[in-house]
């Protein structure tokens, strides 16, 4: 998707010149994930009357895997294009003083990066607590415990990162009999492998429920 145009524009000038006075403004998210390519194209794309925004944490880069590299939003951008402005948002609206103080502890270690500090809003009042919990059936048991000493299930909420990852604390809620709802379309049962394990007991049971249960 992204080959085939950098191809063009690499060989074709008139083909950068065509495209570069399409877009008057253009904004990039998440522009610490960026990657030569991309940023290859995102050249082609500006032109002398373009505004262009990149709006992202370089303390975020997570893809170097696929070539990206934080030099884009620490440098790169600078030498790209003329007469930059940056602003730094620097408060976080999301927890308390605790987490900022221990993520702006851990972040340090980064060494290309901008000095700056995750610095909670002074007007949030919102203490967190952590524990760490090493199983998906501490986890729920840590939960029943709460609903049991008078926190509403409704204001309790497992965060994950991939769809895939809630199957664990979905079968540890299953077996602490704690119900739970999950906010998405899927459930642990539209699994692929709970659908294999689901047709072996079926054939274990001479074929019964193929018929009734077949999409």
């Amino acid at each position: 998707m992204i080959y085939l145009p950098a191809k063009l524009f690499e060989k074709d000038k008139n083909s950068v010149t065509q495209v570069s006075s399409l877009y008057s403004h253009i904004i990039i998210d998440e522009y610490q994930d960026i990657n030569q390519v991309q940023q290859f194209l995102l050249r082609c794309l500006v032109g002398r009357t373009t505004y262009v925004m990149a709006v992202g944490d370089v303390d975020q880069t997570i893809y170097q895997w696929r070539s990206s590299t934080p030099y884009y939003m620490l440098e790169g951008f600078k030498k790209d294009f003329k007469g930059v402005e940056q602003y730094t948002l620097s408060y976080t609206f999301r927890y308390g003083d605790l987490i900022s103080l221990m993520a702006n502890n851990i972040i340090v270690n980064n060494k290309k990066r901008h000095n700056n500090l995750c610095i909670t809003y002074p007007k949030l009042n919102k203490a967190t607590g952590i524990s760490i919990l090493d199983s998906s059936d501490k986890v729920v048991l840590k939960l029943k415990a709460l609903i049991q000493n008078g926190v509403d299930a409704s204001d309790i909420a497992i965060l994950v990162r991939k769809y895939n990852s809630t199957t664990v604390f979905e079968l540890s809620c299953l077996y602490h009999d704690l119900a739970y709802s999950i906010v998405a379309d899927k459930n642990i049962f539209s699994e692929n492998l709970f659908k294999a394990i689901y047709g072996y007991l079926m054939l274990f049971n001479k074929g019964y429920g193929f018929d009734k249960h077949t999409p």
